[in-house]
């Protein structure tokens, strides 16, 4: 089989001609929303080309990570399955950290973080954050305040450094984008994977992958979030339980069985250790 993960520069006519001369399944992992070739904020960059629909019907199968996706994409007749995202062990510590997170950039120690890139979308949820909070990454306006003026904004990390920062910190949120508001994204798992407490904006599918009050905190509206951080911070205990719980869970939505799922339903033989 041949393994693509967006490609988004490839034609239907180069996927049909590697499908007809492989003569292999050819199936595409697509991680962004296909129908949003234009982003909600025209200041932000999109990489998507007009026809991608159309090419993406070319593939065996379209491996897509939100259900109502998955569901378009059919009535739109590409061979479309869900296939959610899920945790990298090899990326995370192998025994949690203590909580306690402390940044030798800014001297400060932090409570509540948040790592990913500024968006409209993102800054509009974090407004009505009262808490001191700390952010990690690109585009965030450097004049950006919440509205208690208590930010510290750092640059964009990876790898190793993201997850010390889920395991340390006493709750890592997960700010929904505007095209994952129905679903998941893959802070999902790697918060929860790396012993952290997420506490993000409710979806049905985080919640059933993440038991609420059990192995994640979730919140309906922005107005709701500073209560919740009251209500976390205040019991270490419930913290420390939520953290146990949800890396067990984290444990088992791994990607090397998301690959072998793929690999089963295009007929490889999978080790056994990977069959649930």
């Amino acid at each position: 089989m041949i393994f693509a993960v967006k490609c988004s520069f490839l034609d239907s006519e180069t996927v049909r001609e590697i499908r007809r001369i492989a003569g292999v399944p050819f199936v595409n992992c697509y991680p962004d929303n296909p129908y949003n070739p234009v982003r909600l904020d025209p200041r932000e960059a999109s990489a998507l080309r007009r026809d991608l629909i159309h090419v993406l019907a070319q593939y065996s199968i379209v491996w897509m990570w939100e259900k109502s996706l998955t569901d378009r994409l059919r009535g739109d007749g590409v061979e479309a399955k869900y296939l959610p995202f899920a945790f990298d062990p090899e990326l995370a510590p192998t025994r949690p950290s203590e909580e306690g997170l402390y940044c030798d950039s800014c001297g400060q120690a932090h409570s509540v973080a948040f790592v990913g890139t500024g968006s409209r979308a993102r800054r509009l949820e974090l407004e009505a954050v009262n808490h001191p909070l700390a952010i990690w990454g690109d585009n965030w306006p450097p004049d950006w305040r919440l509205s208690s003026r208590k930010l510290h904004l750092h640059p964009a990390i990876w790898g190793n450094q993201v997850f010390d920062v889920y395991a340390k910190a006493a709750v890592s949120l997960n700010v929904l984008n505007a095209e994952s508001l129905e679903g998941h994204n893959m802070r999902t798992f790697e918060i929860p994977g790396s012993g952290g407490l997420m506490l993000a904006r409710y979806t049905k599918a985080q919640a059933e992958m993440f038991p609420e009050d059990e192995a994640a905190i979730y919140y309906r509206s922005p107005q709701e979030l500073n209560g919740k951080i009251d209500c976390v911070l205040r019991d270490r205990e419930h913290r420390a339980r939520i953290r146990r719980n949800a890396r067990r869970i984290a444990m088992d939505q791994t990607y090397d069985r998301r690959a072998a799922a793929v690999l089963r339903e295009c007929g490889v033989a999978t080790p056994t250790r990977l069959n649930p």
